[in-house]
């Protein structure tokens, strides 16, 4: 096997291989530099077969390592890769676990930031999130199976689930679905749900990196995926109401958690119909304008080079722009980028005469709200100038038609199996107690039918 595996790792600068004379006999050991820990292979296997004196087998000599006989090359070379040592005599071959524990420290995550409740985020290992679930859940129904994706990669992706709590046949059904999917290589969820949820706009998983709000998808019913290399771990099913609920809304008053997600679902419906009806409203219905807005735009219209809905479109599409810059440039200089251009240009576009001040102020509320419900960020991005052209085009009629047609979508949506808009679409009475309306004391921990 010695030369099989050499010549597997040719070519390899970090592949590291020792040869060591104990007694009448020769010891091979190889292992990939970073993967595996040097010191302890030194220390706890080297050592301890010098110091033998050529007398017994490895096992034997390596009593406080876990070992492990490979069945055949490619088993010792999924080992190595995965940061295992190789140890080859004359006689014998094993596998000696020395994976070295290069990790990120458990911190507070930069997204899902909440005011008050638990501040552990997950990180990039997926043995450290499934040990941090395993901490809360202190449960031996607490299930997780790992599947290895990315013929390239070998990546691992648990799916973790609580017995007794999730749909009976769920967690099996994605495991098959994760299984069945080939592909070259996998280094973040991101690329996960990008591949099962296809070309559709709605995503079909929730993704955290808190690691109490995913513990409680899971009591609730959800299944987690991890993914080994990302800190966002996906849950499954995934419906609509998810997008206004936040985890400080089960740390607060019933009341202010009402309020606070009215406001969500306010933003949300801003964001996305403000542009569309600022425009059918000029063009086809200007007596539903108040008197001062229509004097403002009418006195602009006369002097501005471009439509109102070219104003409009042209602004969204700047702001677009300054959205994307400061997400590409670092963060300091991006949040400075995008503030500082922001105020420059849109007051330089007022200034010069090239757009009116109420386009700059609907654009601008249109797209900050836009924030508050960040899953259907970018999904509102494209829908908003959809339905900015239906509403220049049709009028109101043909905005109601858009809202229409985009209520049919989600209504008939699904994700694994489960309606999409539940539980307003089919109606449920128990679950109306936590979707705009916030009962805490009745739904926390409750097991979701979905």
């Amino acid at each position: 096997m010695r030369e099989e595996i050499e010549k597997r790792f040719e070519n390899c600068s970090d592949f590291v291989s020792r040869e060591i004379d104990f007694g009448k006999r020769t010891l091979f050991v190889c292992f990939l530099r970073g993967m595996a820990d040097r010191g302890y292979i030194s220390r706890e296997m080297i050592a301890p077969v010098t110091e033998s004196g050529g007398k017994g087998s490895l096992k034997e000599i390596l009593r406080g390592v876990s070992v492990t006989e490979p069945k055949d090359a490619d088993e010792a070379v999924a080992a190595i890769l995965d940061g295992q040592a190789l140890l080859i005599t004359q006689s014998e071959c094993v596998l000696a676990n020395a994976t070295a524990t290069v990790k990120r420290a458990v911190t507070e995550p930069d997204t899902d930031i909440t005011v008050r409740g638990p501040k552990v985020g997950f990180t990039e290992d997926w043995e450290v999130n499934l040990a941090l679930i395993r901490r809360c859940v202190k449960s031996e129904n607490l299930k997780s199976v790992p599947v290895i994706m990315g013929d390239i990669t070998s990546t691992r992706v648990a799916v973790v689930w609580i017995e007794g709590r999730a749909e009976e046949g769920m967690a099996q059904k994605i495991i098959k679905r994760l299984q069945s999917e080939k592909i070259t290589g996998l280094t973040d969820s991101g690329n996960l749900e990008t591949l099962i949820a296809g070309n559709g706009m709605l995503p079909k998983f929730g993704n955290s990196q808190k690691a109490d709000k995913v513990i409680s998808k899971l009591i609730a019913g959800r299944i987690a995926i991890i993914c080994d290399g990302s800190p966002f771990v996906l849950t499954a099913p995934y419906v609509f109401a998810e997008a206004l609920q936040s985890s400080d809304d089960y740390y607060r008053s019933p009341v202010y958690a009402t309020f606070i997600r009215t406001l969500r679902f306010t933003a949300m419906i801003i964001s996305l119909l403000l542009p569309a009806f600022f425009c059918a409203a000029w063009y086809h219905a200007p007596h539903i304008l108040p008197e001062a807005i229509k004097v403002s735009l009418e006195e602009y219209a006369s002097k501005l080079p471009m439509p109102l809905w070219a104003e409009v479109f042209a602004a969204l599409t700047v702001f677009e722009l300054l959205r994307e810059v400061g997400v590409r440039m670092p963060q300091r200089l991006g949040d400075a980028v995008g503030i500082v251009g922001s105020l420059i240009l849109g007051e330089a576009a007022v200034s010069a005469g090239l757009i009116a001040p109420i386009t700059v102020m609907v654009v601008a509320l249109s797209e900050v709200t836009a924030f508050i419900v960040p899953v259907y960020m970018y999904t509102s991005v494209i829908a908003r100038y959809i339905l900015l052209a239906a509403g220049c085009i049709c009028g109101i009629p043909g905005v109601l038609a858009g809202i229409s047609v985009i209520f049919c979508l989600l209504s008939s949506g699904e994700s694994f199996g489960k309606p999409y808009m539940t539980p307003l679409a089919p109606f449920s009475k128990d679950g109306m107690q936590d979707y705009i309306l916030a009962f805490p004391g009745k739904t926390v921990f409750r097991k979701e039918k979905l």
